[in-house]
């Protein structure tokens, strides 16, 4: 099959195709040509203006109740909207370009054009720009910038019941020390989940999970700092924090159950993976300074009086 001059495989349309076409209803629904005075209908007011066509609050509407309903979803806020607007208007800046430089030149493209100028663009960008061009020197000052994001800090794993008497808990801890097999444990735990006891276990089974310490990566927000800081103490997996711990959920019994030491992955191990999102980081770059240079060349007329009433009118606050 033959390729374009962006490397494009035909086979890649079937692919794509069910991604990106809810992209190409807004050319077919939103897009009119020349500008009529409809000042009169507040529906037809014009959002946009670009390369001699315009964009109408109804269509763009429209638009949008014609996608799915997960898309649909995903665009229920006003902000997600407006995101959606802006999103529209690179796309058709790009559509426009690729349309000019002979980007679909291909019979088996033609009717799918605006679902693929996106994706065109990008491939385009990393033929122009690969991987391998990212400097050695460039990983590793990224490695040593970001050094956190490839380490794990320590973490241990405990369970819990949690009681609201100190004295309730007391007693039960001292029944817990004198079962190494757990199973008094688990039968406190159900019984408070079930609401048999003045304890609770969450779940009914007390497990707390994997945590770190608090403010490293893989704490869990909400387990009691206290609780953590017991947890951390107790140096045996299987031993029990020597007293009830104080939060103000009540009095926990803590036993720990598991510990796992910290690590960090070597610039060996993570070269490949940082070497991914350096080539990502830079191809979205050109790829934005592309659009940019492309409005003043297309001629993009946003109507911002018309898009600030729409986006104040979608949030219930219709500007009079």
């Amino acid at each position: 099959m033959q390729q374009n001059g962006y490397g494009f495989q035909v086979r890649f349309i079937s692919v794509t195709f069910g991604l990106l076409a809810s992209l190409g209803s807004f050319v077919c629904m939103g897009m009119g040509c020349g500008h009529r005075d409809r000042a009169q209908d507040p529906e037809n007011v014009i959002l946009l203006e670009l390369g001699g066509k315009t964009l109408s609050k109804a269509a763009f509407d429209r638009s949008i109740r014609d996608l799915s309903p997960e898309q649909q979803d995903r665009l229920r806020t006003s902000t997600k909207r407006l995101e959606y607007f802006h999103q529209y208007v690179e796309q058709q800046l790009l559509l426009k370009h690729a349309q000019e430089t002979g980007a679909f030149d291909v019979p088996e493209l033609h009717g799918i054009e605006h679902s693929l100028a996106r994706r065109l663009w990008r491939m385009r960008l990393s033929t122009r720009f690969k991987p391998e061009d990212i400097s050695e020197q460039a990983i590793a000052a990224y490695y040593k910038r970001r050094a956190v994001d490839f380490q794990q800090p320590e973490q241990v794993r405990a369970s819990h019941i949690v009681w609201r008497s100190q004295r309730d808990a007391a007693k039960a801890l001292v029944k817990l020390c004198r079962d190494p097999s757990m199973a008094l444990f688990r039968t406190y735990a159900r019984d408070a989940a079930g609401g048999a006891t003045s304890g609770s276990s969450n779940d009914g089974t007390g497990d707390l999970g994997f945590f770190s310490l608090p403010g490293e990566r893989g704490e869990n927000p909400g387990i009691p700092p206290a609780v953590v800081k017991a947890a951390f103490a107790l140096s045996t997996v299987g031993d029990y924090a020597a007293r009830p711990i104080r939060s103000d959920q009540g009095y926990h019994v803590v036993r720990l159950t598991a510990r796992r030491p910290g690590f960090s992955r070597p610039l060996s191990e993570v070269q490949h993976v940082i070497r991914q999102r350096l080539w990502r980081d830079k191809r979205d770059q050109k790829a934005a300074e592309a659009v940019a240079a492309l409005r003043p060349q297309v001629g993009v007329v946003v109507h911002t009086d018309a898009l600030r009433q729409w986006h104040a009118c979608a949030t219930g606050e219709c500007i009079p």
